[in-house]
């Protein structure tokens, strides 16, 4: 390296050693100079258009980011005001006034937004009005209810925006799919306080569903795709079954992208054609849980599936799980559009092992169900079984095992109109299951075997956030007396699927303090859910239930009731669910002091 080199280097080095000295305390200076500060809302009780207003603030968002200067948190502040003067309109205070104001003399500053709403304007009408002759001659209007409208119920402007999306959904689903709304027109009277909303909608003529082009399938065989869809061309169009359809679509699991385009005009027949752009994912999923109950002990699940094993939408899955009360292994293989499109055939071979309180039993259970979704939520299931099985009564060492094989008829129905499976926060869940037995074996004993059960969710707030969910169960057996009935058919209760704080099977009859089962069982449950955070809840809980011996529930015999405290941990698969329930009427000698449930989804 030359002299002159090595000087011009130098003085590049001294150059920017000298500029750092300058900039690094002034970084520090504004570091330190920037104002920290506190902001709050006066004049505002309703916590929800509090928080509203906050969520449209840069004052309150930004908080942690402080500005440098006194006037240029006053500057941050100003600019908040028309975004929360706009936020009140929208929440039907179409007068309201906000003055903000900055107290320096503490420390921190204190921002305050001084909120005046003024009056809450109502809603005095809305009115459709059709402009095209078509849809004048349908006459036909949407009632303010399905619209979500009230009159006299404040005036917001985010539920006026709503019925604009329901009137064209209303419409659509009349049949006429390039509906829309060519006029939208809100008169605010601020003399009246009240407000006026005014849709003028042209129907367009009606449509019929057209040609329907499937794209994007590389293995998943077309015939598959085409037999999910709710309505054959021709047929008068209806939005309604294009929402059937992305749904049935998003639950076979198979693809990873559904998207269903409509051409945005009708062809020369006046009908629509169809889109569907698809994207297939990975059928193959290999899956596990763990759960941990103190009166089961650790239990452990892990599963394969194929969701398409010949391309057409074929279920197969194998699954083994173990725990404190048994182990099993299970296949099931299901066949979609079976016969009809709308039908599906299951197959279910499962091999067990249980070792419970109650009973001991080596059981192979086969069955083959057709299954047959009704509509969305609904659906029926009925077919042959057959149940081999050893069984011997814990309670009584000096039974024999007795064997068996009972071939049945099973039926079930069920009833659906949550929205998520783990976590359900609406809706109900009704479930009935129906089945004959006859053993062909030894003692030649039938006997039916029933049982319903229905849960509810209502979500009480959302702020904060509070949900009631209540179950209950009632299961009965006819045609056969209990010690006729293989042990591990009869009805149990206790545990942490009904009653909590009682060991699993001990919330019913007992023989030498071990259960051994009833005719009937009943059980009820309630929980009271809140949030702490977005993550973390708790749940209180009350349960009660029975099983009995006769075959109807015997109300004169005490119920146990069990009561406790949970939490949960909410992940993007479903609540890690962690209960201890304590027994509020335990039999001395019999019944724990408290029961530890830990696994994933609600109780119920």
């Amino acid at each position: 390296m030359t002299a002159e080199i090595k000087r011009n280097f130098l003085i590049i080095i001294s150059l920017s050693l000298a500029f750092a000295a300058v900039l690094c305390p002034a970084a520090g200076t504004a570091a330190q100079t920037a104002i920290n500060y506190d902001v709050a809302i006066e004049g505002v009780k309703d916590k929800s258009l509090r928080g509203t207003l906050e969520s449209v603030s840069n004052t309150f968002s930004y908080k942690n980011k402080p500005p440098a200067t006194l006037s240029l948190l006053e500057h941050r502040a100003r600019m908040d005001i028309p975004d929360m003067l706009q936020a009140l309109k929208s929440a039907g205070y179409y007068e309201a006034e906000i003055d903000v104001r900055i107290d320096d003399t503490r420390d921190p500053p204190l921002v305050t937004f001084h909120v005046k709403p003024g009056p809450v304007f109502r809603l005095e009408s809305v009115k459709i009005e059709l402009t095209n002759a078509e849809g004048k001659r349908a006459v036909k209007l949407p009632s303010l209810g399905y619209l979500g409208l009230d009159l006299k119920d404040p005036a917001r402007a985010r539920d006026i925006l709503d019925a604009r999306d329901k009137i064209m959904k209303f419409y659509k689903e009349l049949g006429y799919p390039i509906a829309k709304i060519e006029e939208q027109r809100v008169v605010v009277d601020h003399e009246t306080k009240l407000v006026s909303a005014v849709f003028k909608v042209d129907t367009g003529p009606a449509g019929y569903f057209g040609q329907t082009t499937v794209t994007g399938l590389k293995k998943i065989n077309i015939k598959f795709v085409t037999g999910l869809l709710p309505w054959r061309e021709g047929d008068r169009y209806n939005f309604e079954l294009i929402s059937k359809l992305q749904k049935r679509l998003i639950d076979t699991r198979i693809f990873s992208l559904v998207q269903i385009k409509q051409a945005e005009a009708l062809d020369e027949r006046e009908r629509l054609p169809i889109t569907i752009d698809l994207k297939e994912r990975d059928t193959h999923t290999i899956s596990g849980g763990l759960t941990y109950h103190t009166d089961e002990g650790p239990g452990a699940k892990i599963s394969w599936e194929d969701r398409s094993l010949f391309d057409g939408g074929e279920l197969l899955r194998i699954q083994a799980g173990a725990s404190g009360i048994g182990y099993s292994g299970e296949v099931l293989y299901k066949e979609p559009q079976f016969l009809r499109n709308d039908q599906t055939m299951a197959f279910t071979n499962r091999l067990a092992y249980d070792q419970t309180n109650a009973y001991n039993s080596r059981n192979l259970d086969s069955a083959i169900i057709l299954e047959r979704e009704f509509r969305p939520g609904i659906r029926l299931g009925l077919g042959p079984a057959v149940r081999a099985e050893e069984v011997d009564l814990v309670a009584d060492p000096l039974a024999q095992k007795r064997d068996f094989i009972l071939p049945s008829f099973r039926a079930f129905f069920n009833l659906d109109t949550t929205k998520n499976l783990l976590d359900p926060t609406r809706g109900g869940r009704l479930e009935v299951q129906l089945a004959p037995y006859f053993d062909v074996l030894e003692t030649h004993v039938g006997f039916v075997r029933g049982r319903v059960s229905y849960s509810h969710y209502v979500k009480i707030s959302d702020e904060p956030f509070l949900l009631f969910a209540g179950r209950a169960a009632l299961g009965s057996i006819v045609g056969a007396e209990r010690d006729e009935i293989p042990a591990d058919l009869r009805f149990y209760s206790g545990g942490g699927g009904s009653v909590r704080g009682f060991a699993y099977q001990l919330a019913g009859p007992l023989l030498n303090n071990d259960p051994i089962g009833g005719r009937s069982v009943l059980e009820i449950s309630t929980e009271l859910r809140t949030k702490i955070t977005d993550k973390i809840g708790l749940v209180f809980f009350l349960d009660g239930g029975s099983a009995f011996e006769p075959s109807l529930p015997d109300l004169e015999t005490a119920m146990r009731w069990g009561a406790g405290i949970g939490g949960r941990y909410y992940t993007p698969i479903g609540p890690l669910r962690l209960d201890v329930g304590v027994p509020l009427n335990p039999r001395p000698g019999v019944d724990d002091s408290f029961q530890v449930y830990v696994s994933i989804g609600q109780a119920f």
